[in-house]
C-alpha cells in the first residue's frame, strides 16, 4: 500500500479516535443531561417533559376543574340560594376534595360575601351544587361567581363513585311549607361516609324556583336509610310551582 494512503488512514483513524474522546469528555462533563422541564424529549421521556422519569403524562396534562355562572334565587328581602355547575374534564382522575368560593357582588362589583365550600368529584364527571340560606345581611346582590380553589387530584383507579339505590323521591306540600323526600340504598360492602342531596325545583314553565340541599349522616354497607328536606320558596312563586318536576342531584363519598 502506498505510503500517502498509510498516513492518510492512520490520520482519519486518529481524527476519530480524538473525536470519540472528545464526545466522550463533553457528554460526562459539559453536556446538559436533561430535565423534566427543558422543553426537549430526553431523559427517556414518553412525550416532552413527561413520562419516564418524569412526572406521568396524564398528570401532567390534568385541566382544572371550571364553574359556571352561578343561578341567584331570592327566598326573601335578604335571604338568597345559588345554583351551579362544576366540571372535571379530566376522564382519568378525579379530586377527593377540592375547595371552592362563592363570591356575591352588587351591580357595582363591590364584593358582599364570600363562602368557602369544600366537595369531591369523579373523572369526567358535572355536579349541579347548590348553596342555601345566605344571608345577605339586606344587601341587594347583583351577581354571583363561583372561584375554584386548590384540588387534590386522584386517579380514577383509586376514586371510584359508590353504587347507589334511590327510591322513592317526592315533592309535597305540607302545611304552609314544601319539602322533598326520598329513600337512599348503600348497596355496597362498604360505610358511605359522606352523602350530600341537592333538589331543584322548577315551575310549570320550566324555570327554577328554589334549591334545598342537605349533607346526611353517613349510610352504613347494605342499609336504607331516608330523607326529608324542607325548603323555602319565594311565596309570590308558589302559584307557578311544578312539585313532578323536582330534580334531585345526590352525591356520595367512600
Amino acid at each position: 500500500m502506498p505510503r500517502g494512503i498509510k498516513q492518510f488512514i492512520f490520520a482519519f483513524l486518529g481524527i476519530l479516535i480524538i473525536g470519540a474522546i472528545g464526545f466522550g469528555v463533553y457528554s460526562l462533563f459539559f453536556k446538559n443531561p436533561g430535565t423534566c422541564f427543558d422543553g426537549v424529549m430526553n431523559n427517556g421521556e414518553t412525550e416532552i417533559d413527561c413520562g419516564g422519569l418524569c412526572i406521568s403524562c396524564d398528570e401532567r396534562n390534568i385541566q382544572p376543574l371550571t364553574a359556571s355562572e352561578p343561578m341567584v334565587l331570592w327566598v326573601d328581602g335578604r335571604t338568597l340560594s345559588v345554583l351551579f355547575e362544576i366540571k372535571n374534564p379530566n376522564e382519568k382522575f378525579g379530586s377527593d376534595n377540592f375547595t371552592y368560593k362563592i363570591n356575591l357582588y352588587d351591580d357595582h362589583d363591590a364584593l358582599i360575601k364570600s363562602i368557602q365550600k369544600n366537595f369531591f368529584i369523579y373523572g369526567d364527571e358535572t355536579e349541579t351544587l347548590t348553596e342555601v340560606g345566605i344571608d345577605t345581611g339586606g344587601e341587594i346582590v347583583g351577581y354571583a361567581r363561583v372561584k375554584i380553589g386548590d384540588t387534590s387530584w386522584i386517579p380514577v383507579d383509586n376514586w371510584k363513585k359508590p353504587a347507589l339505590k334511590i327510591t322513592s323521591l317526592e315533592t309535597a306540600k305540607e302545611n304552609k311549607s314544601y319539602k322533598v323526600s326520598g329513600r337512599i340504598e348503600n348497596p355496597n360492602s362498604f360505610d358511605i361516609t359522606r352523602l350530600v342531596v341537592n333538589a331543584v325545583l322548577y315551575s310549570k314553565e320550566g324555570r327554577e324556583i328554589a334549591v334545598t340541599k342537605s349533607e346526611l349522616s353517613s349510610a352504613k354497607a347494605f342499609r336504607t336509610k331516608g330523607f326529608i328536606i324542607y325548603v323555602k320558596i319565594d311565596p309570590s312563586m308558589e302559584k307557578y310551582l311544578d312539585l313532578s318536576a323536582t330534580k334531585f342531584f345526590i352525591y356520595a363519598a367512600k
